[in-house]
């Protein structure tokens, strides 16, 4: 019945290692039968924060955020991500309600071997792999998951496997523009005498050749959580139609996301074998 459905805040952060303070995207769910409405959903009035804390807690600096448009809320000044550090966000509305959410940056990490040659025949004998200083994650191994970002996206340009999706099972070509691979751990992967990780990149996530920008990001407990609960990262969810799935949150008070990551990307060039 209409009168049971109870709507949820949506939030939606993602904050990079050493990148600036990001958008906070605050909406609200609606029923399912009705119309989309990005006016409807967006929640334009709300007192947004994001804190860095101190080990005891307490606020070492205060983010204000201010509504730009369909709940998108942007820092009013700039600051950068320090790594290895816990933020909270704080997000109070006019009718009183309260929003938590903290996340603990991942250490950042670089890669080692960049000046390496970076071409690839796909699937071909030369593995697409990364020397890695190690991120550092309190009282766990680090958790890692990787992109890959085609500059040439046209048809004539797709690896032989999403050729076949996009031509044969009619998936949409954008799907692949941004192509994410499962988590992986770094207990897979061998470790070099100086204690760096030598990452190996998954064919899956090469949907066409040519110049390819690799993202390699270390991600905290909340996008692990969230990620692993969810059928793939870049698949998008059903929160605006309020259908809210068996996903684990992070968030006080609502739904949706607020992690953390820390990233480092390469370009390579991938040649049709």
């Amino acid at each position: 019945m209409q009168d049971e459905y109870q709507p949820h805040y949506v939030v939606e952060s993602y904050l990079v290692a050493n990148d600036y303070l990001p958008q906070v995207r605050l909406t609200k769910t609606v029923p399912i039968h009705e119309d989309f409405n990005k006016n409807k959903m967006a929640v334009q009035d709300a007192n947004v924060q994001i804190h860095l804390l101190n080990p005891d807690n307490s606020i070492a600096e205060l983010y204000q955020f201010k509504h730009k448009n369909d709940g998108r809320y942007l820092p009013a000044d700039t600051a950068v991500i320090k790594p290895g550090n816990w933020y909270k966000l704080y997000i109070s509305t006019k009718s009183g309600d309260i929003i938590e959410a903290k996340t603990l940056i991942p250490g950042e990490f670089n890669i080692v071997n960049k000046d390496q040659t970076n071409v690839y025949s796909y699937r071909g004998n030369k593995q697409i792999e990364f020397t890695l200083t190690p991120s550092k994650y309190p009282n766990r191994q680090s958790y890692y998951f990787f992109t890959a970002k085609a500059q040439d996206t046209s048809k004539e340009n797709l690896t032989p496997f999403y050729k076949e999706l996009v031509q044969e099972k009619n998936v949409w070509i954008n799907t692949y523009f941004l192509n994410s691979s499962d988590i992986s751990n770094e207990s897979k992967y061998n470790v070099d005498e100086q204690g760096n990780i030598l990452l190996k990149i998954p064919w899956s996530i090469i949907a066409f050749y040519g110049q390819n920008t690799i993202a390699i990001n270390a991600i905290d407990d909340n996008l692990y959580n969230y990620i692993r609960s969810q059928d793939g990262f870049t698949k998008g969810t059903t929160w605006a139609n309020g259908k809210v799935q068996n996903t684990r949150y992070n968030i006080k008070g609502g739904i949706g996301i607020f992690g953390s990551m820390a990233s480092t990307m390469q370009q390579i060039a991938i040649m049709e074998n």
